[in-house]
């Protein structure tokens, strides 16, 4: 994550428990959230101050979701990746 993008792109999977580590190699805050999934309602877990590292598990199946950076302009501004997610 840095300002404004995820990087790599598009993310890969396969299903099940997916780890994504993040790091904020940015100057400002960010967060990873897949709004399709409830568990992410509560962006603020997954909120990284610049150099902070943090790997979140997520249950996915197979099939296309957006991760986007909720913090405001930020998914304006370029921080959407997709994340494809096979069987």
């Amino acid at each position: 994550m840095r300002e404004f993008e995820f990087e790599p792109r598009p993310l890969k999977a396969k299903a099940g428990v997916v780890r994504f580590q993040l790091m904020n190699r940015g100057t400002v805050e960010h967060d990873f959230a897949i709004p399709a999934l409830a568990a992410h309602e509560e962006h603020e877990r997954h909120l990284l101050k610049p150099g902070e590292t943090r790997v979140v598990e997520v249950e996915l199946k197979p099939g296309t979701y957006e991760a986007i950076c909720t913090i405001p302009g930020h998914k304006e501004a370029g921080m959407v990746v997709t994340i494809e997610v096979s069987s």
